[in-house]
């Protein structure tokens, strides 16, 4: 009994896993946000992405390792950036990170962000007749909904623990779904929205790729620089942000984007409420 409580919960509901366990535990996070996702959009592969099996086999098996790999380095990053040093990935970090500064300085800024790059494409596409910008605005919006979907489920059940907890990379607090934002840490919500929104401006307007990829970039460096995340975080973050705007921009039916609706109830310990997809 002593043994299953120790591998398995204590009475806080608190997973407290072997070394081992937590080193490989990368695989099964990543599994955790991608999953959650697929299910959200409703997309089989097939109709997603043109990718043949054996590629999308490579595509996961690339990201788990590049996702195990950073894990194992967590805390090594960490430090790096804690303090003012001499070097190239040092300034090169720090300068991506103040060029988004403000996009990472709150919730608020995002929501601001948002706002206005969507109302922008609509209300230029409104003013000159061009559909184009204002299906672009309406793709900016299902990428943002899709994505907060599944960084804000992810954190909840996942429970990580920030770097400023001083924890160490491998504490983790396992459905307790706390509403302390410190232990919300995987997946980065900044850098999945930025690499969602991004995504979609990149494959709308692919002459716009280099500066709205270098965007989303820096605001995981961002992240990363000033101690908000693990740069495990923001690496799944991205990567989930990424194949959400790809699966929203792809998800078309004889060149035009099909509109699903669908309506998805939720329950967690004291939330109770409905997912509206479209």
């Amino acid at each position: 009994m002593s043994l299953y409580k120790k591998v398995i919960m204590n009475k806080n509901f608190r997973i407290n896993m072997p070394g081992f366990l937590r080193r490989c535990f990368p695989l099964v996070l990543l599994l955790v946000a991608v999953s959650p996702v697929r299910g959200a959009l409703g997309l089989s592969s097939a109709k997603t992405f043109s990718l043949t099996p054996e590629k999308q086999v490579y595509w996961i098996g690339s990201t788990l390792l590049t996702a195990a790999c950073i894990y194992t380095f967590d805390e090594q990053i960490n430090r790096y950036y804690a303090s003012p040093r001499n070097g190239l990935l040092y300034d090169l970090g720090k300068g991506m990170s103040d060029l988004t500064q403000f996009y990472g300085a709150n919730n608020a800024r995002v929501a601001y962000f948002y706002a206005g790059l969507t109302s922008a494409f609509y209300a230029g596409g409104w003013l000159s007749g061009n559909e184009r910008m204002k299906h672009t605005s309406l793709l900016l919006t299902r990428s943002m909904v899709y994505t907060l979907a599944a960084t804000f489920g992810t954190k909840m059940i996942i429970g990580r623990a920030r770097p400023g907890m001083k924890q160490g990379a491998h504490e983790f607090y396992w459905f307790e779904f706390s509403k302390l934002k410190e232990r919300r840490s995987f997946l980065s919500g900044h850098t999945a929205t930025a690499f969602a929104l991004m995504t979609v401006l990149a494959r709308e307007y692919p002459k716009a790729q280099i500066p709205a990829y270098l965007f989303a970039v820096c605001v995981g460096a961002q992240r990363i620089v000033t101690g908000e995340h693990w740069a495990s975080d923001v690496i799944v973050g991205g990567l989930t942000g990424y194949w959400i705007g790809k699966a929203v921009t792809a998800h078309r039916s004889g060149g035009k984007a099909e509109s699903r609706t669908s309506l998805t109830p939720y329950i967690f310990p004291g939330y109770l409420g409905v997912t509206i997809y479209f």
